[in-house]
């Protein structure tokens, strides 16, 4: 059982590690992603592809990981 508890400890301090990690990665992919379309969308003459969609999707993206968090934690509350 000491095994556990130390496992948990481990998972605590490399979990706030590994969100700031992929909230920073996150944040460097949306902002790729928003210059490539910017980039697609300066390069046509007409009116604008699916690059338009990008900065809505960013954003739904963004409400979904919100929801699911917060579904995590009521299911978590739930469950113990």
């Amino acid at each position: 059982m000491k095994g556990v508890f130390t496992v948990k400890r481990c998972w605590r301090k490399i979990g706030w590690t590994a969100r700031l990690v992929l909230v920073f990665l996150s944040g460097v992919m949306s902002g790729l992603l928003l210059v490539y379309g910017m980039e697609t969308w300066a390069q046509r003459d007409g009116l604008p592809g699916g690059e338009a969609l990008i900065l809505p999707l960013i954003i739904l993206l963004i409400y979904l990981g919100w929801q699911l968090g917060a579904m995590w934690r009521e299911a978590r509350e739930q469950f113990q």
